[in-house]
């Protein structure tokens, strides 16, 4: 009766090291098999939000573009034109202030000035009184206006302003 109470009780006892063993197992199981959920969990959110970002960037940086191109081309067509011609006007009015240095005594030199009809229409006015004191060729396949007087030479630089300013407006 002893040797079986003893042997029962270590049955027993082995029966609860296998339970508590097992339980402790099922529980460190449960604990790793929690972490892997929980940082594949993480990792997807981290994906979808990783390619749901890009999505978004990519239609922020079109949407950008966009804007960048329809105000360039508002730019362009607003202020290239009032641009051009406050700078012909400023150009034409040191032009003739330049002319005016050259005929400062009043007498008659020889001045010509050659370019665009437009131009010289717009120079000629801007030189009011001394206008005489230059003689004026038309010459249309110039963008630009130049004045020769003995050997002085001065020419404007309309044509590569323009240039310029249409590659910074493009």
């Amino acid at each position: 009766e002893g040797h079986e109470a003893g042997r029962e009780e270590a049955v027993a006892e082995a029966e609860a090291r296998i339970e508590a063993a097992v339980a402790e197992a099922l529980a460190a199981e449960g604990e790793r098999a929690a972490e892997e959920k929980a940082e594949a969990v993480e990792a997807a959110r981290l994906a979808a939000l990783a390619e749901e970002g890009g999505r978004l960037g990519e239609g922020v940086a079109d949407k950008l573009e966009r804007i960048e191109a329809a105000l360039r081309t508002s730019f362009a067509s607003v202020l290239k034109p009032i641009a051009v011609d406050l700078r012909t006007r400023q150009t034409l009015e040191d032009l003739a202030a330049a002319v005016a240095t050259l005929s400062l005594d009043g007498r008659a030199l020889a001045l010509q000035a050659i370019g665009p009809a437009a131009l010289l229409d717009a120079f000629a006015e801007a030189l009011g009184p001394r206008r005489g004191f230059v003689a004026f060729e038309a010459h249309e396949t110039l963008a630009d206006i130049r004045i020769t007087c003995d050997q002085t030479t001065l020419e404007t630089r309309l044509a590569d302003w323009k240039h310029a300013l249409e590659e910074a407006l493009q």
